[in-house]
């Protein structure tokens, strides 16, 4: 055994920590590091973040389940559609252009966060968005940033 990546320990328990109270994946983190300071090649850096976020969603999920805090019926409601989109995407993305899925995946973040947001505030609190996500779109469209 050798411990020329020792210090890679502390560096994953910061990140995996800062991770957990930002409430998001740990990939996010480990991806970039893996890539940046380890020079795994980028397609080995999210495998590997990809499979350390695995291990650490594991854990937390027997740890909800061992107390019994895993509502299995909205599970069961949200893997409903999210099973045959994923099937979806992965098919259409060797088949269907880049800009257009960027266009759709675009569109769908700005729906979640209006919903996010009308959750949140009882209302669209925010007066001419719809306008101003159509503006937002159309020019990164146009400028070829979708």
């Amino acid at each position: 055994m050798t411990f020329e990546y020792w210090y890679m320990f502390p560096v994953a328990v910061t990140v995996s920590t800062v991770a957990i109270s930002a409430g998001v994946s740990g990939a996010t983190f480990f991806t970039p590091m893996f890539f940046l300071w380890l020079g795994l090649p980028l397609r080995a850096a999210i495998g590997a973040a990809l499979m350390t976020a695995t291990f650490g969603f594991a854990s937390g999920l027997s740890g909800y389940a061992r107390r019994g805090l895993i509502d299995y019926a909205l599970g069961a409601r949200l893997m409903a559609p999210a099973v045959p989109m994923t099937l979806l995407g992965v098919w259409s993305a060797g088949r269907v252009d880049p800009t257009i899925l960027r266009l759709v995946l675009s569109v769908g973040l700005l729906a979640i966060a209006r919903r996010i947001i009308e959750k949140s505030f009882g209302i669209f609190a925010l007066e001419g968005a719809d306008q101003c996500a159509r503006e937002c779109i159309t020019h990164c469209v146009i400028r070829g940033t979708i």
